[in-house]
């Protein structure tokens, strides 16, 4: 754990990695409590802010740019995500394009569609690309 902390830079948890690890070797039991406390503090501490990061990452995803792509543009996403999620596979760069690029019609969809590949259901998010093709057709 030691390694793992130092190798992420996170300093005030291989400080107190650093310290369990002496005090065990110098056989200070008595401390070795306090200490793992203040290691479950700074997990704590690095749980909430790992949950706020991926929180304002999950919203920055889902806000459409200003420039949108062509209809013809979409249905080659479309179809290439469709490919994709038959061969039980997750293409994020052709997500992102079409999350970035689809029109704010469709935002509600895509999001499913995204939620539908970030859980690895590939037979929903098949489905929802499907109707999404069959909506960019009837335009």
């Amino acid at each position: 754990m030691k390694g793992i902390s130092g190798n992420l830079a996170l300093t005030k948890l291989e400080e107190h990695f650093v310290m369990l690890e002496s005090a065990f070797k110098d056989k200070q039991y008595d401390s070795c409590d306090v200490i793992i406390e203040h290691i479950e503090q700074q997990i704590e501490l690095l749980e909430l802010e790992y949950q706020r990061l991926n929180t304002e990452q999950i919203e920055t995803k889902k806000v459409t740019s200003n420039i949108q792509l062509a209809s013809e543009e979409i249905l080659i996403i479309v179809d290439t995500l469709i490919k994709t999620a038959q061969a039980n596979e997750h293409d994020e760069a052709t997500l992102s394009r079409l999350l970035s690029g689809a029109n704010p019609d469709v935002a509600s969809l895509v999001n499913d569609i995204e939620a539908a590949f970030e859980d690895f259901d590939f037979d929903v998010a098949e489905t929802l690309l499907q109707e999404m093709k069959k909506r960019l057709l009837q335009e």
